[in-house]
């Protein structure tokens, strides 16, 4: 009974000794290895981030640039419709004015 109870004691010290190793707080070596992978990791990250943020911003104002293109052309055109209606306008008007009142269109 000697023997085993022995053998079962360096065991169980041995178990116990692994236990509290890996239960054991880091040193502050692994401890800073450690931060310092995580702030790579997190860094790389939201450089990626800011990355995918910078082309959606380019893509945007790409798209805005369009649609104000797009939108002065459109203003353009009204505008030149508008002046053509106030020529006609005036044409009409204008002409009016030549003929004897008794032929004006009221």
């Amino acid at each position: 009974m000697g023997k085993g109870m022995g053998i079962g004691f360096v065991l169980g010290s041995a178990a116990a000794g692994i236990t509290a190793l890996l239960m054991a707080p880091k040193s502050g070596s692994a401890a800073r290895h450690e931060l310092k992978i995580r702030y790579y990791e997190q860094r790389k990250c939201l450089e990626r981030t800011f990355e995918e943020i910078k082309l959606e911003a380019s893509r945007l104002e790409s798209v805005y640039d369009s649609v104000k293109t797009h939108v002065a052309e459109e203003m353009d055109a009204i505008t030149a419709d508008a002046v053509k209606a106030a020529h006609e306008e005036v044409h009409v008007n204008s002409s009016q004015k030549l003929l004897p009142p008794a032929e004006q269109a009221f």
